[in-house]
């Protein structure tokens, strides 16, 4: 909970225009990485938007994150795999494995509203 608090805090600092200090989101980067594993989806969800919304370049960082999605991607909602999607985007993340893994879940939710 401290560390969405911190992070609410430095995107609202971003936002108002504020330099963010490196060694600062430098360090929530690294606190946020053993947590990780530990989160569920819409957590590592909101992490990612945080973190970039910040303005915060950790490519590392983002692997880390996204690589825990594809744990819980099943049965996600599709504001959440909407709000990915957008995230990857706003990343200029291209990243094909994320982007097919998406784009396979949007096909079964398709699939499963059909009559």
């Amino acid at each position: 909970a401290e560390l969405f608090s911190k992070l609410e805090s430095a995107k609202g600092r971003s936002k108002a225009g504020e330099k963010l200090p490196a060694a600062e989101m430098k360090d929530l980067a690294q606190r946020a990485k053993p947590m990780l594993p530990n989160m569920n989806l819409e957590k590592l969800v909101r992490a990612l938007n945080l973190f970039s919304a910040t303005g915060y370049e950790d490519y590392d960082l983002y692997l880390n994150i996204l690589g825990e999605i594809p744990v819980q991607v099943r049965g996600i909602s599709p504001e959440l795999l909407t709000k990915c999607l957008r995230l990857l985007w706003r990343l200029r993340f291209n990243e094909e494995t994320y982007l097919e893994l998406f784009s396979m879940e949007a096909m079964n939710m398709i699939r499963a509203k059909k009559p």
